[in-house]
């Protein structure tokens, strides 16, 4: 019972913290990245944790928020998606995952100065990507499956 007990407040401790809207959210300071160690286990929104994909976590902005992360020493940007809590690191504002980390060069160095700007609070699906400037890289992903469940596990992660 007191375990109970403890576990409801602790519950309600950190439920005070997650923000009511992330309108308007927009802050600057240090992003880390995790990855294989936490690859398939349960993020904070209930969803496996996939390394592959393009996503954040977070300590108060409501799950699942979209952001546009930009690494302010080279001026890379990525859309992600914050479905997780985290970082649990004093003075890191973001933890991303390694595909996030990866697309703004922050793999090699561990963490890197970034903005997190919110870009879509009323919407769960990716927002409208800004129309491509003729210097920036064009990116394509396909995959190969033997097996259309591999196929279709791939599209559902």
């Amino acid at each position: 019972m007191i375990r109970l007990l403890m576990a409801g407040a602790l519950l309600v401790s950190l439920a005070g913290y997650v923000m009511d809207s992330a309108a308007g959210y927009r802050e600057r300071g240090i992003a880390s990245w995790y990855g294989k160690k936490f690859h398939g286990r349960k993020t904070s929104s209930g969803e496996p944790y996939n390394m592959h994909a393009f996503s954040a976590a977070h300590k108060t902005l409501p799950l699942p928020t979209w952001v546009r992360l930009t690494n302010l020493k080279y001026g890379r940007s990525r859309n992600v998606r914050v479905n997780d809590r985290g970082p649990f690191v004093d003075n890191r504002i973001i933890d991303l995952s390694y595909a996030a980390a990866e697309a703004l060069d922050l793999i090699e160095s561990g963490t890197g100065m970034v903005e997190v700007e919110v870009i879509d609070v009323h919407n769960s699906q990716p927002p409208a990507t800004r129309a491509r400037d003729d210097t920036s890289p064009l990116f394509i992903q396909a995959g190969a499956f033997s097996q259309q469940g591999n196929a279709q596990r791939r599209l559902n992660a």
